[in-house]
């Protein structure tokens, strides 16, 4: 399972899966819900053995238990986002430890949203562990 951000760069690497031989398919925002549900059924079953998909569009309503290994090959700085689409690979059925890889360059923009969408995590897990003391120290 990859997940990226950009449609360009999703199609470059469904181009260079194919060109190495390894079967794939991409899911974006443009691919209607009748395809939508084909494809993570075709996945699911074993049809081809890479899922592509847009951070957004893969992040809702899909599960992704075929999968045992996530790779962020871009993302956005929304923390829902990204927590859902890690979450389609956790699902009721999901026989597999998932492996989470994100794919960053030294002083890129891509290790500054990973950086962010951390520090989020860490916000948002205090406020949600000690809500009386954040709301009480007002």
């Amino acid at each position: 399972m990859v997940f990226a951000r950009f449609r360009h760069e999703i199609a470059r690497l469904e181009d260079s899966l194919t060109k190495a031989g390894i079967s794939c398919d991409t899911l974006t925002g443009s691919v209607p819900p009748s395809k939508r549900d084909k494809l993570i059924e075709d996945f699911q079953s074993g049809v081809f053995s890479v899922l592509i998909a847009q951070i957004q569009a893969g992040s809702l309503g899909i599960t992704l238990t075929a999968a045992d290994t996530a790779i962020f090959m871009s993302m956005d700085f929304s923390l829902g986002n990204y927590l859902q689409a890690a979450d389609r690979l956790h699902r009721i059925g999901q026989r597999h430890t998932v492996t989470y890889l994100h794919l960053l360059v030294p002083h890129s923009i891509d290790e500054l949203v990973y950086k962010v969408l951390r520090e989020k995590k860490k916000i948002a897990d205090f406020v949600l562990k000690r809500p009386r003391a954040i709301l009480l120290s007002q």
